[in-house]
């Protein structure tokens, strides 16, 4: 099995690498990896049913600097961390396996500079509140607020769904508005037929 070769992997590798148990969390397992390891073990999590936990980044300025991801499989936790080094641009982005990774990885460029391979590159938490070349997880100095608030030129994405395209034919309403006596948070499409809930 893919994934078990990964958990092996993770118990073989010695504690000093970052690998082994990590301490207080049971069946959690750290690996170190290198950029090629950490793309198919991304890709053998999707592939095997593991879930994305988490995607996080620590930065101290020296060759300690790492991406790290959290995977849970039926096995275990599995934690992978990437070192990162200063002539590294980008380290590779796992979205196209777990497109929830893509909000993450931005939000580790905009705290800690580290950028994915990602091709979205927009801000996801800074948005105008610090300068962009401010990193609040790196940075020692904050920078003065301006007097002026700024306003950042944010590139939404726009999608829309089946229901918006045949908005001739359907109408998106609250449950309240078709029947008053029903008062939860579900949504419901209705149609000159009747009514179905989404």
């Amino acid at each position: 099995m893919a994934l078990q070769r990964w958990f092996d992997h993770a118990t073989q590798q010695p504690e000093s690498n970052g690998g082994g148990v990590i301490v207080g969390a049971p069946k959690a397992l750290g690996l170190t990896v290198t950029r090629e390891e950490w793309c198919q073990a991304a890709e053998d999590m999707a592939t095997h049913g593991g879930r994305l936990l988490s995607l996080w980044a620590s930065r101290n300025g020296t060759e300690d600097d790492a991406v790290r991801a959290a995977f849970i499989a039926d096995l275990g936790v599995l934690v992978l961390s990437l070192p990162v080094t200063a002539s590294d641009a980008h380290y590779p982005g796992i979205e196209q396996w777990f497109p929830s990774a893509s909000r993450m990885q931005r939000a580790v460029t905009d705290l800690s500079g580290l950028r994915s391979t990602d091709a979205d590159a927009r801000p996801w938490l800074r948005h105008a509140a610090w300068p962009d070349t401010f990193h609040p997880l790196i940075d020692d100095d904050a920078p003065l607020s301006p007097m002026v608030p700024v306003t950042n030129h944010y590139a939404f994405v726009r999608w829309w769904t089946a229901m918006a395209c045949m908005k001739s034919r359907w109408v998106l309403s609250t449950p309240e508005s078709l029947n008053p006596a029903i008062s939860d948070s579900r949504w419901s499409v209705k149609k000159s037929s009747g009514s179905r809930n989404v």
